[in-house]
């Protein structure tokens, strides 16, 4: 009996988990102080993504929040450090996609740069790129939102593994 089908067919239900990363810039990264404020902003260089950059906001803020990343999350001008996040590119896939396509709608992705600012300072802090990429590979696979949680994970555990101790 050939097996080939019912490989082919495993490999291709088989799930990617859902996934994030984080790439410094050259320059490095700065601790910062989780005894102190910040705001966040989220921007989009990508046309027609103005909801994606409020829903990344949002998980961001989520994340800082429940990780005690820092004192608080408050307005830009009352902050001790800004948070400027810039979506550089988005790869949606919705849940009526995932319905119609399955497995076959792909994994969405997310990336952007996030740049750190001592408000008080007027310094830069750092800066870094955080991806997010939902799971993919069956029909239960994830969304957009999925992606931007990820992403917004990431943002919050490298500010957590580079604060002052």
């Amino acid at each position: 009996m050939n097996r080939l089908p019912i490989l082919a067919f495993a490999l291709l239900l088989s799930a990617c988990a859902a996934s994030g990363s984080v790439q410094m810039k050259p320059a490095g990264f700065s601790a910062v102080d989780s005894k102190k404020s910040a705001a966040v902003e989220v921007t989009s260089s990508v046309a027609d993504k103005a909801d994606t950059a409020t829903a990344l906001k949002q998980a961001i803020v989520a994340q800082l929040a429940s990780k005690n990343v820092f004192k608080a999350i408050t307005t830009a001008d009352a902050a001790d450090y800004q948070l400027k996040v810039n979506v550089l590119s988005v790869s949606d896939v919705g849940q009526g996609t995932r319905i119609m396509l399955g497995a076959f709608a792909g994994q969405a992705e997310i990336s952007a740069q996030v740049d750190v600012i001592d408000s008080k300072a007027g310094k830069a802090m750092g800066s870094f790129i955080a991806k997010g990429q939902s799971s993919g590979g069956t029909i239960f696979a994830g969304t957009t939102q999925q992606a931007i949680d990820q992403a917004a994970a990431q943002i919050a555990d490298h500010l957590l593994a580079n604060r002052l101790p």
